[in-house]
């Protein structure tokens, strides 16, 4: 979750520099809505993966199962990042932000309640 959360701080300032996007303005925003898309990726991931690990096509099924299950969040990441970047309030739009918290709790939950039945089977 760190490493995943200092590579997307990491390509913002990439963005800065090459694309001249100021996002300065609302930057708790941002930062709140990069470390709820990162607490989503990592917690469906880390699911997945364990369910994926003693399967012998691991490679070719965890991305098969994790990017439909991810693409609720990664949706309301990217809507929630344009609204930003374009400098517009969040106000109606908050239904994005309301989803991921809904999505990582949901998520979260789910990977700590199977942990012992996916890791035992």
């Amino acid at each position: 979750f760190v490493l995943l959360f200092t590579l997307e701080v990491a390509s913002l300032l990439v963005f800065k520099v090459f694309y001249n996007v100021s996002w300065t303005g609302s930057s708790a925003t941002l930062i709140a809505v990069l470390l709820l898309g990162g607490w989503a990726l990592a917690s469906t991931g880390s699911m997945f993966g364990a369910v994926t690990a003693n399967n012998r096509l691991r490679e070719l099924m965890m991305p098969v199962l994790v990017l439909p299950m991810v693409l609720p969040a990664l949706i309301a990441c990217v809507q929630l990042t344009t609204l930003i970047l374009a400098g517009e309030p969040i106000g109606e739009s908050f239904i994005w932000m309301r989803l991921l918290v809904v999505y990582n709790v949901i998520f979260t939950l789910l990977g700590a309640t199977l942990t012992d039945f996916v890791l035992s089977s």
